[in-house]
């Protein structure tokens, strides 16, 4: 039952992924081409370019959008990464017994 567990984290994955970047696209597609998201558009704030003063390429937003996303996504994999191990301790001897050639058991 546990290792159906274990199929399914790539694809927990995969679907964080494609799930997150949903926002980074939009962030990067509406500051591209109107220099705003809806709720900049709303408070009537623009994103500019520094040097131009203009609305950023869609490469500047896509970065833009990127360097916010990237906090979120190291939250989830040390998440995942914690429930990996959790989980594994559950399938038997854990990874240190293993590597140590050693056991834990009744004194």
């Amino acid at each position: 039952m546990l290792m159906g567990f274990f199929f399914f984290l790539p694809l927990a994955l995969i679907f964080f992924l494609l799930i997150s970047f949903i926002p980074v696209l939009y962030e990067a597609t509406m500051v591209s081409t109107r220099g705003a998201i809806l709720g900049k558009i709303v408070m009537n704030i623009r994103v500019v370019n520094i040097y131009t003063g203009g609305i950023p390429e869609w490469k500047d937003a896509f970065l833009r959008g990127i360097v916010m996303f990237i906090p979120g996504f190291v939250r989830y994999v040390g998440w995942l990464l914690f429930l990996i191990i959790d989980l594994s301790l559950l399938q038997g001897p854990s990874r240190q017994d293993m590597a140590a050639k050693t056991s834990v058991g009744k004194g």
